[in-house]
């Protein structure tokens, strides 16, 4: 897997390194995780990395974390998941 972090450069420069980090992200959570990671949104605010969504697996969020850490550094990632209560956990 190739993983592409971010430099400074031209705005269009910039605009290709930001979609090919989220790209990265992306591709890395879904190969990387066992559940479905269809209901997640990735953007970028500034140079930060926001994860969004709704999972039923209680651990999600801390193995997103993980892996979006790994690519863009602890501190650009911002996760926010959430886990429904009425929600039966997936198997």
């Amino acid at each position: 897997m190739v993983l592409i972090a971010p430099d400074g450069g031209r705005p269009q420069e910039r605009s290709a390194d930001a979609a090919a980090l989220l790209a990265s992200i992306r591709c890395a959570v879904s190969s990387e995780t066992t559940f479905d990671t269809g209901g997640l949104c990735f953007r970028l605010l500034g140079d930060v990395v926001i994860i969004e969504g709704v999972l039923r697996e209680r651990d999600a969020s801390d193995t997103i974390r993980r892996i979006a850490e790994e690519i863009a550094g602890a501190e650009r990632v911002i996760v926010r998941i959430g886990c429904p209560l009425d929600l039966p956990e997936a198997k």
